[in-house]
């Protein structure tokens, strides 16, 4: 005759379950990193760590926004962003996290000064404008001059393009 499991056996088996599941998932640095820092390069990618809660750029620009970024964000943020050989790759892995949080915390879906400079410099859509800014912030990391035109035209071309 089969016995059926009680409760308790059930709600032992689920949490055990529940407990290996949460334990795979920890958010224990990996082996190749210290602070957030990798130690032999970007291979694998250091883990992004959690963004500040404000951004206050002292203007409505984009050259405003990436000052008070580069304020915000800790050196581990800045590796992450350096790890990125490719512009596009990066823009396309931070989209649904540092470009949330632009979209989010700068208020791209709404009108304001900033949206509407932005705008003025041939973006329409808060997905393109955060584009902007992560390019404009990531060549700053690298040294190089913000290049807002560039930056726009490659933000669009990314929306606009068709899929092949």
């Amino acid at each position: 005759m089969l016995r059926t499991p009680t409760l308790g056996a059930v709600a032992l088996v689920l949490a055990l379950g529940v407990g290996w599941w949460v334990m795979q998932g920890s958010t224990a640095p990996a082996a190749n990193q210290v602070s957030g820092l990798p130690l032999g390069g970007c291979d694998p990618l250091p883990v992004p760590p959690p963004l500040p809660t404000v951004l206050t750029p002292s203007a409505p620009t984009v050259e405003a926004v990436v000052q008070a970024l580069d304020a915000a964000l800790t050196d581990a943020h800045k590796v992450f962003l350096r790890c990125f050989p490719d512009e596009d790759v990066r823009v396309a892995r931070v989209h649904f996290g540092l470009g949330r949080w632009l979209r989010n915390t700068l208020h791209l879906f709404s009108d304001n000064p900033l949206t509407t400079s932005l705008r003025a410099a041939g973006v329409s859509h808060a997905d393109q404008m955060s584009s902007v800014i992560l390019r404009a912030y990531a060549r700053s990391l690298h040294g190089q001059p913000l290049d807002i035109p560039g930056a726009v035209a490659r933000a669009r071309l990314s929306i606009e393009a068709p899929e092949t």
